[in-house]
């Protein structure tokens, strides 16, 4: 198990020359939910709706089967049902379409400057080759003032004896 946990270490949450940009400064604590964009908007609303309350939410979506359009509308179908109303951070991930539009420049158009919540983009996760591993429900940290802006809090793993 500790070989493992060692040489997977960077795989969770990247490593340190991952880039990261701010889109929005800031500062905010807590556990990650979220996923492809797409399939996370249909588990907003409902019986079995996931919590988003006061939780670091990201996103990501296939630029081949969704177009920005389909994107644009999944954004401001979020924002109707006040995710961003209750998500405590925003953490964009890979977004590759031939329009070249990018994924936070759909989300930044949507929501605007209405809310207040640090938002970070990366590249290391989404469909691409190299991607790192999101512990869903681990407590992190978005810290936009860092060079690694987001970090996890709390263990993931077991690191055994």
């Amino acid at each position: 198990v500790k070989t493992f946990v060692e040489d997977t270490r960077s795989l969770i949450m990247g490593e340190p020359e991952d880039e990261y940009t701010t889109i929005q400064a800031g500062q905010a604590t807590g556990e990650l939910v979220g996923g492809n964009l797409s399939l996370f908007t249909k588990l907003v609303c409902g019986k079995y709706a996931v919590n988003v309350h006061d939780k670091i939410l990201f996103l990501e979506e296939l630029g081949f089967e969704a177009a920005p359009e389909m994107v644009n509308s999944n954004i401001y179908y979020l924002k109707q049902n006040g995710v961003f109303d209750r998500i405590a951070g925003l953490w964009i991930g890979n977004y590759e379409h031939p329009s070249k539009i990018s994924l936070e420049k759909i989300i930044t158009n949507a929501i605007g400057d209405e809310y207040k919540f640090p938002i970070i983009k990366s590249d290391n996760f989404g469909h691409i080759d190299k991607k790192i591993i999101i512990p869903i429900g681990t407590k992190a940290e978005i810290n936009t003032n860092e060079k690694i802006k987001i970090k996890l809090v709390e263990k993931c793993v077991d690191e055994g004896k």
